[in-house]
């Protein structure tokens, strides 16, 4: 489910951002704004917090309310989100009054939101799944070293699957919404958020990370999938995410297990949700490439060993 859609057209806000960001973004050199500060600071977090309710409503969770907060992070961070609030730094938000149209902030922390309300709602879907393991596994690696802890975050902060969708997203959110207010950038402009699209999508194909402040880490898991398959066995109680179910599962005595090949097509073939099927398909995918890249290997051991076998003789 999209988090911007059509509808978000119809707000009030909208439409007042959409001649704000259009007059501030033409006469960035020489602004002279068309409404006051503080005026666009209500109407920016009001709106952020329409799209945050219209997609809490449309996941089920009619009860929830979304919030976003301007703060001062003192060049900290940008901003951040903690299950269904973001918080803006106030530097982010100035910049955007003054036309800085491709700072896009708030729909990286609105991914984050996205995901978080995925996963509390029980949805399936590949990258969401990719999510939620980094963000285990940055919760059972925060060690406290020195009075300092989150390593596996910070250390891999670059390539980490919770950032670099959130940049991905939040990049073609950004896109989708100035398209939305007919805003076009200048080539200078759509070509950094070309440039940043690619250099993401690029961190998000490395799947290998730095997790030598984890005790439980050594060189033959530098892949995360690996070691989340390794860690998860500690963790039974992370099977009570519905997004692990399809690939774990536990056996009589307690302990976490992977589905096999036969399993997941067992599953797939009574699975009605399209998203899920998808992501059954690309487990069973990756289970094929395996065991194909496995194959490969034995047949050049073999004969590497022939070889050297021959020239013994």
């Amino acid at each position: 489910m999209d988090l911007i859609t059509e509808e978000i057209k119809e707000s009030k806000n909208f439409q007042i951002l959409s001649k704000v960001f259009s007059y501030h973004y033409v006469n960035k050199d020489n602004l002279k704004p068309i409404i006051s500060y503080d005026e666009f600071k209500e109407v920016l977090t009001n709106f952020i917090e329409e799209i945050m309710n219209d997609y809490l409503i449309k996941s089920g969770n009619i009860n929830e309310k979304g919030s976003c907060e301007i703060v001062n992070f003192n060049k900290r961070k940008a901003g951040d989100c903690i299950d269904t609030k973001i918080r803006l730094d106030e530097d982010v938000v100035k910049d955007i009054f003054l036309g800085d149209l491709i700072m896009f902030t708030p729909y990286h922390e609105l991914t984050h939101f996205k995901y978080n309300v995925d996963i509390a709602s029980g949805k399936v879907y590949g990258n969401l799944v990719r999510y939620l393991k980094e963000l285990l596994i940055r919760r059972d690696g925060m060690t406290y070293i020195n009075g300092y802890d989150d390593f596996y975050y910070f250390l891999n902060y670059d390539c980490i699957s919770i950032e670099t969708l959130a940049n991905m997203e939040g990049i073609y959110n950004l896109a989708k919404i100035l398209d939305m207010m007919r805003i076009d950038l200048t080539k200078a402009d759509q070509l950094t958020l070309i440039l940043l699209l690619k250099h993401n999508v690029s961190l998000y194909n490395k799947h290998l990370r730095d997790l030598t402040l984890n005790l439980k880490s050594n060189l033959f898991y530098q892949n995360f999938e690996d070691f989340f398959d390794l860690i998860v066995e500690d963790h039974p109680e992370w099977l009570d995410y519905k997004q692990l179910q399809i690939e774990y599962y536990q056996d009589e005595e307690g302990k976490v297990k992977k589905r096999t090949s036969e399993e997941l097509q067992s599953l797939l073939e009574i699975e009605e949700d399209e998203e899920t099927r998808k992501y059954i398909e690309s487990l069973l995918k990756q289970n094929k490439d395996k065991k194909e890249e496995k194959f490969k290997q034995k047949k050049y051991d073999y004969i590497k060993f022939s070889k050297i076998t021959n020239a013994n003789k």
